[in-house]
């Protein structure tokens, strides 16, 4: 309870500085798309989560390998690169499907924050910086958090039903996109069954960073792919 209430508690203090900053017009803080704002609001979270951690182990006498390896690491990485071979087709398709199905009740789809970020970002400098935070920063400080505090916390409550729905839904709710709940609520489901079936956070690591490595690549590279399957597709009549 102690790191989740400080986790908040820097969320709020980075919020009130760079609030502060727009204001008085700093350099870097003009508005939500410069580099300063998208910085602090990404490290606000996963950064302290990131510098928890060690902190987190040594208070409750938890090694490194415990947390990561504390079974067969073949097997961790074996189950990840097939849990993403499958979760990853079920995820667009229940995207598609719920995002057709808000449509059709007159419901505006917009673009996740993340994604927008992603898409805004015009300098090269911005555009490894996103993808290093996709692919590395948010699944490791996502799993640790989900998996192994909130998840375990609530499991060793009691709760053993609120620690697999009740979680997998907060961790569809923090992405604060609509459209893809149900997506994110799935894959919260299959990291939380992966955590349980290897005992460690290793497998549901590097799934979700699978999982976002395929997203972002789609987000920047998606469109100039299509484009060149479509200069292909002559030369193969």
């Amino acid at each position: 309870m102690f790191f989740i209430g400080t986790l908040l508690l820097c969320w709020n203090l980075t919020f009130i500085v760079v609030m502060t900053c727009h204001h008085f017009k700093v350099a870097g803080f003009e508005d939500p798309e410069s580099v300063g704002n998208i910085v602090a609001m990404t490290l606000a979270f996963h950064g302290i989560t990131l510098l928890w951690i060690p902190f987190f182990l040594r208070f409750h006498a938890i090694g490194f390998r415990e947390l990561y390896c504390r079974q067969d690491v073949f097997k961790s990485v074996a189950l990840a690169v097939i849990a993403v071979v499958i979760v990853l087709p079920a995820a667009m398709l229940l995207e598609a499907v719920f995002i057709f199905l808000l449509q059709k009740m007159g419901w505006k789809v917009e673009d996740e924050a993340a994604v927008k970020l992603v898409t805004d970002a015009h300098t090269l400098g911005m555009q490894i910086y996103l993808g290093v935070f996709t692919i590395v920063v948010a699944p490791v400080a996502e799993e640790f958090l989900f998996r192994g505090v909130l998840f375990r916390f609530a499991k060793q409550k009691g709760h053993r039903r609120f620690a697999w729905l009740g979680i997998s839904a907060l961790f569809g709710l923090i992405h604060l996109d609509v459209a893809r709940f149900i997506p994110l609520f799935v894959l919260a489901l299959v990291l939380t069954w992966l955590y349980e079936r290897t005992g460690n956070l290793l497998a549901p690591t590097l799934t979700h960073s699978l999982f976002n490595t395929f997203g972002y690549v789609f987000i920047m590279f998606g469109e100039k792919l299509s484009q060149f399957f479509k200069k292909m597709g002559p030369a193969f009549h």
